[in-house]
């Protein structure tokens, strides 16, 4: 039987080889939320900080889902910091106004 991040991970290769930004960014949060519930803390911060990064207009799109990706994965990204003790200047890094 597949394993839940092994198919997340396929997903995103897939994504990647068809550079289809919309599927990567959907595939990396859901990824992301798998290894949140496992209590992977690091590697689920790994995936939403992806998603966080810089990506230009498709950052304010919902991407075929019911939330923005962006605000999604900050406010996911938030959590597990808040699980892990994250710094201080690690959670304000999640205020700062996009370009």
């Amino acid at each position: 039987m597949p394993v839940p991040s092994d198919i997340g991970r396929e997903a995103i290769r897939i994504a990647r080889t068809l550079g289809d930004r919309s599927t990567e960014v959907v595939a990396t949060s859901y990824l992301g939320f798998t290894h949140l519930a496992r209590g992977e803390f690091r590697e689920a911060a790994t995936l939403f900080e992806r998603n966080v990064a810089p990506q230009g207009e498709a950052s304010t799109d919902r991407l075929g889902t019911t939330g923005i990706q962006l605000a999604v994965s900050k406010a996911w990204l938030a959590d597990v910091l808040s699980e892990t003790a994250a710094s201080p200047c690690q959670m304000a890094s999640l205020n700062r106004p996009r370009r």
